[in-house]
């Protein structure tokens, strides 16, 4: 849904958006030699960075044009994700 304009996006009675955020998993750092440690700690401190990037373009994308703003989603209480179509409606 957040690669279609507003104006493009259309839900059936019935319908049920899942709006959630990125996972990331990681294997153990601590079993890797300790001269390694900082370039990985470096890049996993990367990816989580762009990972955060990417998943806030997507939340910034389906709330454009609604009546939602980005921090709202950002900063909603945790939920299981998922809404109905009257409820997402009702957002705008």
């Amino acid at each position: 849904m957040k690669l279609f304009v507003r104006e493009n996006r259309y839900l059936s009675r019935g319908t049920r958006l899942m709006i959630h955020e990125r996972k990331l998993f990681r294997n153990n750092l601590s079993s890797m030699a300790p001269h390694h440690l900082p370039c990985n700690v470096q890049a996993t401190l990367t990816e989580i960075e762009c990972s955060i990037a990417i998943q806030n373009e997507g939340f910034q994308n389906l709330v454009l044009g609604s009546s939602v703003s980005l921090d709202e989603v950002l900063n909603a209480p945790v939920r299981t994700g998922t809404w109905e179509a009257q409820e997402a409606r009702n957002w705008g």
